[in-house]
């Protein structure tokens, strides 16, 4: 016993100061009443720390509260208690860490071991002495006893160690208060969780639904932190609980990410850095899928991203902000509230701060902040969407509403137009068609065969317009129900005789028979004669647009059945045509409709002539139909009234107002001038082509025709024509699809192109120039306009290619500019790159050899065979020196290494044709070197030109002079060579560290050796 004494009294020099249990004190702070001692191997026993030999081991703590962050050793803590009082007592010892893997409590009384408790995250909750989140060990003394408390504490993650001793009534109003605020931390998120999914049930709105993952997640990683998910939901789990914690740092910050981009439209606002936070998410997830496994240093890991994830979440809000995203203030505002609460938890489990209220709870006290700013944010962004939403609806429908009353009032002047424009246009038809015609029948005397096809054109043509120009009086009078027909018997059989023969001209060689079915004895119908030759000539006529091969049959019967077609004759028309499909039978007999929109552009057709032919119908007291099967034909019926009185009649062909169409229509022939400009012309139809080839052959172009888009693209590819006119109105491929893909090869200035075309529209005519079309021009065109802005065009394409030669396209696209007239004096870029000078050696010695012709005709010479070489290694040349040349390789930086080495190999072979005509080789130095330049426009206003200027520039030029020095063809600089790839494949060697003039420091130079020459 003495021994025991003497021996606790000498430990008592070196170790921590007892904790003396007093009277009255309810709560003891045990940070200076600690002893230390690291056992970083983990092999020893109780035993082992209690021996004399390990005394000097311990050592007394002097933090707040221990914490040596991430370890792997074991950590043994000494305690010594006395109690003071006359009476037995009990208190509480708490380590507030939930995440301690194993501990052992060894209680010594008088050196007998006294008790023996293990505890830990990895054991099963149930086995805990005390049932509490936290690792909680009931310690009982006598009166005037003392213990001594040994913790043996094991694990993988952060070794804090808040430890303090509390008595009974402390215990229990600390883990009362600890419970209250958990209860309202909880409740607050749980509360927010069901808010938010009503909100989302109710909106639908995306942002919503990640906020709702993400609370989530923010709850049960917090239920882990707490220890509390231990206690309550995977109690008999300890493996899952010592790897939740790390899970739910990850799925939170993914699930934040989400809700970022969602909340703030990053992916549209700010699209560069949504593929960094999609990346963001991607790692953390997978750092949450390897924690599973390996918790440690994962942990850390995670931990830690939860700062970077926050600054990346600030800088977006920020960006957002001032971009003025809705609500993106409360977004940013929230994160700055977590920023500054897992910050100061982080640095206190790392030790940078104590163990205090704040310190502990600073990560819920800024997730709450953050959870409540989300939610004032969500409800801000919904109303401000909702409000715009409400706003632009008002908008729309006030604009709506003017849009439909400027339709009404377009519609009625639109009417009035057509009407008069109609009416105007019938009398220069008729002169035309009638001058035309005298010419063909001789009145000016003899024509040519030439000029007599042209006439027929003329012919054709404009009748075919007249007949549209019925057409359109006809609809707007039928529109303004101001057309009127004049009823009388009229013999339908002969009516559809006449229209038959009309009809035949329309054939063109097409293998179609049309036969006239309808019986001799058919009655007679009521209606106006010219009209009912209307309406069959429209529907005979139409299809003999759509029958290609086949027949076409006109029958009639007379209803006789006591029905709605009763005293009504039924005429059907039958073709083997192409048919309808069933998604066009109602609106086939709408205005400016047909059966495809691709028909108008192959088949031609205003669209119009089955409307009037319904009306007109309709006017009679009658009805149409059809019936129609895809690839086997349509049948179009139609009835008309039996009139009561009957009579011969005869249909007299001078009656019918349909224009007859000659079938001797002109051949087309291709013919070309031999002139060097060539002019591609495009268009779907023989007659256009024709009359465009009459007016440019007259001008010497050489004229090539296509007669659809694939074949312009292809004869464009074959031939090179210095512009094309395009027509837009073509099957399968339109002339904006021809001229989009023509300007993914030529540029408007290398290729020029005009469009000519009946599409007059303002749209029509913006969506020509914005696909790259170079002029607009309307049919019909006055002959002189086209040949003047076709000569225009091609001389401004002429320029264009002329300065190209004296200032490259190269170096237009550096200075991001799309033509030569676009730059400015002034303009410039700054960019790091190789540099090239060359020179050749002796020049002025060489030169006196020769006369000023052979001097300047060597320099061509050189400069033919040279300068290609520096374009095919992608080198841009700045400007030309007499016979020095400086360039640009603003790709890769071994490219003008291999010009170098090609331009030696060309000097070579060069050589050895001069040799052999006598005359003196030549040698060129040239100088490399990379670094920053800046390149732009010099000079004055009337007077500019590319340039280069940097001390790098300088550099390089002195570089090509020691050439000379060294007796080498190629140096190089240092900070070339350090960028240069695949060294290897070089012969370069160290020359040398010079000082150039105009430089202070000196440089060091290599030479390049190629051995082909």
């Amino acid at each position: 016993m003495f021994i025991g004494c003497l021996f606790f009294d000498l430990v008592s020099l070196w170790a921590a100061p007892s904790v003396i249990l007093k009277d009255g004190v309810e709560f003891y702070l045990l940070d200076k009443h600690l002893d230390i001692l690291e056992d970083e191997i983990g092999n020893w026993t109780v035993e082992d720390v209690r021996s004399t030999k390990f005394e000097d081991k311990w050592i007394p703590n002097k933090r707040h509260a221990p914490n040596y962050g991430v370890t792997k050793s074991v950590f043994w803590v000494r305690i010594q208690i006395e109690n003071s009082l006359p009476l037995p007592n009990q208190v509480f010892l708490k380590i507030a860490n939930p995440f301690l893997d194993y501990i052992n409590l060894y209680v010594f009384t008088e050196n007998k071991l006294q008790k023996v408790v293990k505890s830990g995250e990895l054991l099963p909750f149930k086995d805990r002495e005390i049932p509490n989140h936290h690792f909680v060990f009931l310690l009982s003394q006598n009166a005037y006893q003392s213990k001594t408390i040994f913790l043996k504490i094991q694990t993988n993650g952060v070794m804090d160690l808040p430890i303090v001793l509390l008595s009974n009534k402390a215990f229990l109003e600390n883990t009362k208060n600890e419970y209250t605020g958990y209860f309202l931390y909880f409740g607050i998120l749980f509360s927010l969780l069901l808010y938010n999914i009503f909100l989302y049930y109710s909106i639908r709105e995306s942002a919503y639904f990640y906020y709702v993952l993400f609370l989530c997640s923010m709850l049960f990683f917090n239920l882990s932190a707490t220890g509390l998910a231990n206690e309550y939901l995977w109690s008999e789990s300890p493996l899952w609980g010592d790897r939740a914690t790390n899970i739910f740092v990850a799925v939170s910050i993914c699930f934040a990410g989400l809700f970022a981009r969602s909340y703030l439209s990053i992916k549209k606002n700010l699209p560069k850095y949504d593929k960094i936070i999609v990346l963001f998410i991607w790692i953390v997830l997978l750092l949450g899928v390897i924690s599973t496994f390996v918790k440690y240093p994962t942990m850390v890991v995670l931990y830690a991203s939860i700062i970077p994830a926050t600054i990346i979440a600030i800088f977006v809000g920020i960006l957002s902000w001032r971009r003025k995203v809705p609500a993106a203030q409360y977004y940013l505002l929230a994160w700055v509230a977590l920023l500054i609460g897992a910050s100061v938890r982080m640095l206190k489990a790392l030790g940078v701060f104590s163990s205090s209220f704040v310190t502990e709870n600073s990560v819920f006290i800024g997730s709450v902040l953050e959870v409540l700013l989300f939610s004032f944010g969500l409800a801000d962004k919904i109303n401000q969407e909702r409000n715009a939403k409400q706003y632009a609806q008002q908008e729309a429908l006030s604009a709506q509403n003017q849009a439909i009353e400027n339709l009404h009032k377009a519609d009625k002047i639109k009417d009035e137009f057509l009407a008069n424009t109609s009416h105007e246009l019938r009398t220069p038809l008729n002169g035309i068609i009638g001058i035309a015609e005298s010419l063909l029948d001789g009145v000016a005397g003899k024509l040519s065969q030439k000029a007599n096809d042209n006439l027929s054109i003329i012919v054709y043509s404009t009748k075919r317009l007249a007949t549209l120009v019925d057409d359109i009086l006809d609809f707007s009078k039928l529109k303004n129900k101001d057309l009127h027909i004049q009823k009388k018997p009229v013999g339908i059989k002969a009516l559809t005789d006449v229209v038959v023969v009309l009809c035949k001209t329309l054939l063109n060689e097409k293998d179609v028979q049309i036969e006239n079915e309808i019986p001799d004895t058919i009655p007679y119908v009521l209606g106006d004669e010219n009209r009912i030759q209307q309406i069959l000539y429209n529907l005979i006529g139409n299809s003999v647009k759509f029958t290609h091969r086949g027949k076409i049959t006109i029958h009639a019967f007379v209803n006789r059945q006591v029905t709605s077609l009763q005293n009504m004759i039924t005429i059907s028309i039958s073709d083997t045509g192409i048919g309808i499909p069933k998604e066009k039978y109602d609106i086939i007999f709408e205005s400016f409709e047909q059966a495809d929109s691709s028909i108008s552009r192959e088949y031609g057709g205003t669209g119009i002539g089955l409307s009037i032919t319904k009306q007109l119908i309709e006017l009679h007291g009658g009805k149409v139909w059809f019936e129609s099967e895809i690839g086997k034909g349509s049948t179009f019926f139609f009835t008309l009234p039996v009139t009561s009185f009957q009579e011969n009649f005869t249909a007299s062909t001078e009656s019918s107002k349909v224009i007859r169409i000659s079938n001797n229509e002109p051949k087309i022939e291709r013919r070309y001038s031999s002139d060097n400009l060539k002019i591609l012309i495009v268009d779907d139809e023989p007659i256009n082509l024709r009359v465009l080839e009459n007016h440019l052959s007259l001008q010497n172009f050489q004229v090539f025709k296509a007669a659809n888009g694939f074949e312009a693209l292809e004869m464009t590819q074959k031939i090179q024509p210095d512009l094309i006119l395009l027509d837009i109105m073509m099957p399968r491929m339109s002339g904006y699809e021809v001229c989009r893909t023509l300007r993914e090869i030529y540029e408007p200035s290398k290729l020029p192109i005009i469009m000519l075309t009946a599409k007059d529209l303002i749209m029509d005519k913006v969506q020509g120039f914005n696909i790259g079309a170079n002029d607009y021009l309307t049919k019909p065109f006055d002959k002189e306009e086209l040949i003047s802005r076709i000569k225009t065009h091609l001389h401004l394409s002429k320029i264009n290619k002329a300065t190209s030669r004296f200032f490259p396209d190269e170096y237009l696209k550096f200075l991001s500019r799309e033509s030569i007239i676009d730059v400015n004096l002034g303009d410039h870029i700054s960019k790091e790159m190789s540099i090239m000078f060359s020179d050749i050696r002796s020049f002025t010695a060489l030169s006196e050899t020769m006369t000023p012709q052979e001097n300047f005709d060597f320099i061509n010479s050189y400069l033919g065979r040279v300068s290609p070489l520096i374009h095919k290694y992608k080198g841009i040349i700045i400007k030309y020196l007499g016979d020095g040349i400086m360039s640009i390789f603003p790709e890769r930086s071994n490219d003008s290494i291999d010009c170098g080495i090609a331009i030696q190999n060309a000097i070579h072979s060069y050589n050895v044709k001069r040799k052999e005509k006598n005359r003196l080789p030549i040698k060129v130095g040239m100088g490399f070197h990379y670094g920053r330049i800046m390149m732009g426009l010099v000079g004055e206003p009337t007077r500019m030109q590319g340039d280069a200027f940097s001390d790098n520039v300088n550099l390089t030029s002195r570089l090509e002079g020691l050439t000379k020095h060294y007796g080498t063809s190629i140096i190089i600089s240092e900070s070339l060579y350090n960028v240069l790839t695949q060294r290897e494949k070089y012969n370069i060697r160290y020359l040398d560290k010079v000082r150039v003039k105009g430089k202070s420091n000196p440089v060091a130079i290599y030479e390049v050796i190629d051995e082909s020459y």
